[in-house]
């Protein structure tokens, strides 16, 4: 051990010329910045036992990509890690990349001390037990992170209790390492996106919550995207969500508690609404005080599980203080021990369906009332004197217009969680409704439109508890479609229309019944969890017409099922290719317009029928994925004829196979070309005396050609 005194002509710290010694500090060196020291700037590699600035009064240079790592097996001189002095400068680089790593394995207590200066990323512990107290607040930029990974670290001085207030852009204690997290009395604001606060290490982390309180701030109408708050499944003082973006709490233990004494969401949101989750799949119990405030009609709070047709609880316990206004509450399950009566809130409550009370006790929400358009032309939807009740719509509300439109006005859906059933096919004239902005038009429980009535934007239909029905009615929709049905909730398509844009499929069943095709350019299943699974049903087609990606089956393949759709057709038949990206799951029967050259490629190890094939006779090729397996289900015969007209059906990668099984039966076909593709399971597989046997093919006989047997367009 020795120590190492910066000069007072400063310099590069792996200089020797930099330190009054003549060398370089090791790890094993306490460092010392002394009211003589020169301008000292860090370079790659920096290492120290400790360093103490307290005296210092020149620049401490810290450039960006550059770490300074503090700490060996032994403590710092006087147990001091990091002292930085009031009258030095800190230059940071960048709060991202200036990066201080404080690596002892000393056991005994050292204190960091930042002076008031801005710092960058933190990191506590490398290995071992360590143990350290930080006995000054900790300023940081909104892209700089404080990380506990080994030790004990003290967040409020060396006893807990001093009252720091820290900000910075994210904590994060999300390891597997054994921990122990102290936050006293301290205050937290964190400046950061995606995980500003995440402990989700559930089993080997010692957490003293004190009475700390926890800060989520308004970012800003100009922060897009949203914050989690990972809780970790502990309990804490006070934790509070303020302004923009969207926030919500997500427990790491599956079905554990999160438990808050006092407990605040307000706004401003610069969204039209405000999300704040309950627990995923867990429960979030309050001991205190819970507040929840949306701002207004149009700016409500949303109360929901963060995650479509799953249930969280919310534990207001018998002593907790409840204020809520403006509020939109989604498949939360209170438990009170009391009934809960939300009926007369400021602002009103809205039932957004999922809903219920532990205990057999009551629980409340505002009336439903019948809505109509009153307006006598355009309007905003969030403007109460639109509305024959004096109220903008709840979801419990039924909106049925019957205005007679003259004009072509446009209604301006500016307000996430529309309304409950919608129908407007009693009014007349030609109407625009238009989703604004970052709304959503949130429409609970079904639809019924009519010609002359278009809708446009992002619209988001809601099937909950029970069969709702979807019907066009020759409406137009040229927006894209968010569907998510839960509790029991199915949305069935009872006539056949077009969408304008895609189709998000968020979780739920939903049905094209025989008849009825369903035309859009192009799908996606959202589903990410179970039992928020996706699930396509009904002897109906769905109809894509788009090229690109026009079919995503976005997560593992066990979260969606679309073997109950009649119909899967890709209608466009231009040079473009169009690609079906199953990830894994059980598609329907492919069909496709003939004639383009632009292929039909299919991704991931899926399920179906039958082989894609034209809708009606005619040419064009389908693509496998290099290595994918494909299984056909169909017990029986499949009878694959095209005339003379050649399906060309390959691997995407030449050379490279791509698997197809069937377990039993036939496939029969004729005028198709094989290249790369591998036959098996038991069926036997016949192309046909009239097929081409390009190269690569193995489990093919190429014989008996039969009569074309084409699927309906």
């Amino acid at each position: 051990m020795a120590t190492r005194t910066a000069a007072a002509g400063g310099g590069n710290w792996n200089a020797t010329g930099t330190w009054v010694e003549g060398a370089v500090p090791t790890a094993a060196d306490d460092v010392v910045f002394n009211a003589s020291s020169g301008a000292v700037t860090l370079t790659a590699g920096a290492v120290c036992r400790s360093a103490d600035a307290n005296l210092y009064a020149n620049t401490l240079t810290h450039p960006a990509a550059v770490t300074l790592t503090i700490g060996d097996g032994t403590a710092g001189a006087g147990n001091i890690a990091l002292r930085f002095g009031a009258g030095m400068t800190y230059a940071l680089g960048d709060p991202a990349t200036s990066a201080i790593t404080f690596a002892s394995t000393a056991t005994g207590q050292q204190t960091v001390d930042f002076g008031g200066k801005t710092c960058g990323n933190l990191v506590f512990g490398t290995s071992g037990t360590p143990n350290y107290a930080i006995v000054s607040a900790i300023n940081a930029g909104a892209t700089a992170s404080v990380t506990s990974t080994f030790g004990h670290l003290h967040m409020d001085g060396a006893s807990d209790n001093v009252g720091l207030s820290h900000a910075f852009g994210k904590f994060v204690a999300s390891a597997s390492n054994v921990r122990s997290l102290y936050l006293g009395a301290a205050t937290f604001t964190c400046n950061g996106t995606g995980q500003p606060w995440n402990i989700s290490a559930s089993g080997n982390v010692s957490f003293d919550g004190g009475t700390a309180t926890i800060i989520l701030p308004d970012l800003g109408s100009s922060v897009t995207g949203s914050r989690i708050f990972v809780s970790g499944n502990r309990t804490y003082y006070r934790v509070r969500f303020i302004g923009a973006p969207e926030s919500s709490i997500q427990s790491s233990g599956g079905t554990a508690t999160m438990t808050v004494a006092f407990y605040e969401r307000i706004g401003p949101y610069s969204n039209e609404y405000g999300h704040i989750s309950a627990p995923f799949l867990g429960t979030l119990k309050i001991t205190n005080t819970y507040k929840l405030w949306g701002d207004s009609e149009s700016h409500r709070a949303v109360l929901w599980p963060g995650s479509n047709a799953i249930v969280a609880n919310l534990d207001l316990t018998a002593a907790t203080t409840i204020d809520m206004r403006y509020i939109v509450v989604q498949d939360i399950n209170f438990i009170r021990g009391a009934d809960l009566d939300l009926s007369g809130i400021t602002g009103f409550s809205s039932d957004a369906g999922g809903n219920t009370i532990s205990g057999g006790y009551n629980l409340t929400f505002t009336a439903p009332v019948n809505q109509d358009w009153i307006a006598s032309g355009s309007g905003n939807w969030s403007n109460p004197a639109n509305w024959s009740s004096g109220r903008v719509p709840l979801c419990q509300d039924p909106v049925n217009i019957t205005k007679a439109f003259t004009g072509s006005p446009t209604i301006t859906m500016d307000c996430c969680f529309s309304c409950g059933p919608m129908d407007v096919s009693a009014s007349t004239g030609t109407v625009t409704f238009s989703v604004s902005g970052t709304a959503i038009c949130n429409v609970i429980n079904g639809f019924k439109g009519r010609t002359g009535a278009t809708f446009s934007g992002t619209l988001y239909w809601n099937a909950r508890g029970g069969n709702r029905n979807f019907q066009f009615n020759g409406s137009t929709v040229v927006g894209n479609m968010q569907i998510s049905s839960g509790n029991g909730g199915n949305l069935t398509f009872i006539d056949s229309g077009t969408l304008g844009s895609l189709i998000q499929h968020r979780s739920g069943p939903i049905t094209i019944p025989a008849g009825v095709t369903i035309a859009t350019s192009s799908y996606t299943s959202n589903a990410t969890t179970s039992p928020a699974n996706v699930y396509v049903n009904g002897a109906g087609t769905l109809q894509l017409t788009s090229t690109g990606t026009v079919f995503v089956c976005a997560n593992a393949g066990n979260l969606s099922n679309f073997a109950g759709l009649g119909r899967l057709y890709i209608s466009n038949a231009s040079a473009v290719a169009k690609t079906v990206a199953g990830n894994g799951t059980a598609l329907p029967a492919i069909t496709f317009a003939p004639g383009g050259s632009g292929a039909i490629a299919i991704t991931g190890n899926n399920s179906m029928p039958q082989l894609p094939r034209p809708n009606v006779p005619g040419t064009g090729t389908v693509t496998l994925a290099a290595g994918s397996t494909t299984t056909l289900t169909s017990p029986g015969n499949d009878l694959m004829y095209n005339g003379s007209n050649v399906v060309s059906i390959k691997s995407a990668t030449g050379g490279s196979a791509a698997n197809i099984v069937k377990a039993n039966g036939r496939i029969q076909a004729d005028y198709v070309s094989l290249q790369d593709v591998v036959a098996s399971g038991g069926a036997v597989f016949s192309a046909g005396s009239h097929s081409t046997n390009v190269s690569g093919n193995s489990g093919w006989a190429f014989n008996d050609p039969q009569a074309w047997v084409p699927q309906a367009a």
